[in-house]
């Protein structure tokens, strides 16, 4: 997905479910992002960090972007934005779940969404992607498409999200009529 459809996808969606206004209002629309990782990631963050630009330049939201170093800070930032008065805290990946979640709590007149999870309470929305979904069909092809019988799978980072796809690849390798070399 373009990564502007993909941010204008995740904003419109986000405000529907949480009640708010289709169109942006005539005072600036006030986005805080927090990115999981770099904003150079060439994945997921990078991804909203350039649809979240091009909004910024094609919708005149004022935007505002943190790289959360850790935990710790990726909390801090979810509370600065919201003292901020941000209109919307777009927190990317599973890291902001519960920050969110707790902060939502304490600004319950403003929004709040997490990217990869499904925060809790009445002003937040999230996103799940079923990444294994995709990783049912790259298994899938890879076994159909193998000449030697052998496939792979290399995840980037030993968390749950990377982990759970491969055991997709393997059901699907039994869907294709894959046989392993023996």
């Amino acid at each position: 997905m373009k990564p502007i459809a993909f941010f204008l996808s995740t904003v419109a969606l986000s405000l529907i479910s949480l009640g708010g206004p289709l169109a942006l209002a005539a005072a600036p629309f006030r986005v805080g992002l927090i990115l999981e990782a770099s904003r150079s990631d060439h994945s997921f963050n990078q991804a909203a960090y350039e649809g979240a630009i091009r909004a910024q330049k094609d919708l005149g939201i004022q935007l505002e972007v943190v790289e959360g170093k850790d935990p710790v800070h990726y909390a801090k930032m979810v509370q600065t934005f919201a003292a901020q008065g941000k209109d919307l805290v777009l927190a990317m990946g599973t890291s902001g779940t519960t920050s969110i979640t707790a902060t939502a709590k304490q600004y319950p007149n403003q929004k709040f969404v997490v990217i990869d999870d499904l925060p809790s309470g009445p002003n937040t929305a999230g996103m799940r992607f079923h990444n294994e979904e995709g990783a049912f069909l790259v298994g899938y092809l890879a076994a159909r498409s193998s000449s030697t019988g052998v496939i792979g799978f290399i995840g980037g980072m030993d968390i749950p999200v990377i982990n759970r796809p491969p055991a997709k690849v393997i059901l699907s390798l039994s869907s294709s009529d894959y046989t392993a070399p023996r």
